[in-house]
C-alpha cells in the first residue's frame, strides 16, 4: 500500500498547484486538501476529517501554518511533515480589505510577479493559472484566507517527533531563508534549497521538489 501524502495548499491556490508535482511522487498517494474557514484551527479540523489515520503532511505557503495547527491538534497521526516556501512567525492581518468590484477575478497579475522567480516574471501562461485558481477560489475564500491570525508556529513545531523537512526556494522573495532556518531549528530537521525558482516552488520546479521530497521520504520513513 502506498503512503498518503496530504498536499495543502497556498494562498488562493487549489489543487491545480499540485497538477505537475503530485503525478511525480510515483511511489506515494497525493490526497489533495482545500484550505477552507475562518481560523486556521477550523481549516485543520476540516482537513483532519477527510484524511486517513496514519499520513505524510506537506504544507506550502500558508498550508506551511496549517500543517503547524495540524502537528498542534494531532501530531501522533503525522508521519513525516515537509515545509515548503513557508514560515513559524506570527502574523496578523490587515485591518481591512478593500472591496471588490464587481465579480472576483482572482489576485492581479502584478503581485502574482512577485510570487515568481525572475525567469517565470513573464510567463503569462503560468500567470494566468494562478488567477484561474484565486477566480474559482472566490471572493469568500479570499477575505476567509486574508483575515486569518497567525500566530508563531514555533512552540507545537518543537513539540514534533516526526521526521521534518524544509524547503526554501533561492529566489522566494516573499519568505526569507532565515524564517526557514528558524523551523529547522525549532525541529532539529533538514534543509533543502530549490534553485532557479520563486515562491510558487510547486509550479515554478515542480520535477525539482518532487525529488527532494521522493528522495528524502525514502531516507527518513522505515
Amino acid at each position: 500500500m502506498r503512503v498518503p501524502i496530504v498536499l495543502l495548499p497556498g494562498y488562493m491556490t487549489d489543487a491545480d498547484l499540485w497538477s505537475e508535482f503530485a503525478p511525480a511522487l510515483r511511489d506515494y498517494d497525493p490526497r489533495h486538501a482545500a484550505l477552507e474557514g475562518s481560523s486556521l484551527e477550523e481549516i485543520a479540523t476540516a482537513v483532519l476529517r477527510d484524511c486517513p489515520a496514519r499520513f505524510v503532511l506537506l504544507g506550502f505557503s500558508l498550508g506551511g501554518y496549517v500543517a503547524q495547527e495540524i502537528v498542534r491538534m494531532a501530531g501522533d497521526r503525522v508521519m513525516a511533515l515537509v515545509l515548503v516556501a513557508t514560515s513559524a512567525r506570527a502574523g496578523t492581518p490587515p485591518s481591512q480589505l478593500s472591496p471588490v468590484q464587481g465579480r472576483f477575478k482572482g489576485l492581479s497579475a502584478a503581485s502574482i510577479r512577485t510570487s515568481l522567480g525572475p525567469q517565470r516574471q513573464g510567463d503569462q501562461a503560468l500567470i494566468e493559472r494562478i488567477q484561474r485558481m484565486g477566480e474559482r477560489l472566490g471572493e469568500r475564500v479570499y477575505r476567509d484566507q486574508s483575515g486569518l491570525v497567525r500566530e508563531s508556529g514555533l512552540p507545537a513545531l518543537r513539540q514534533v517527533r516526526c521526521p521534518v523537512l524544509v524547503v526554501a526556494a533561492d529566489h522566494d522573495a516573499l519568505r526569507t531563508l532565515e524564517e526557514s532556518q528558524e523551523m529547522v531549528a525549532a525541529t532539529g530537521g533538514d534543509f533543502a534549497l530549490v534553485e532557479g525558482s520563486g515562491h510558487m516552488i510547486p509550479m515554478e520546479q515542480p520535477q525539482r521538489l518532487a525529488a527532494v521530497v521522493s528522495g528524502w521520504l525514502q531516507k527518513r520513513l522505515p
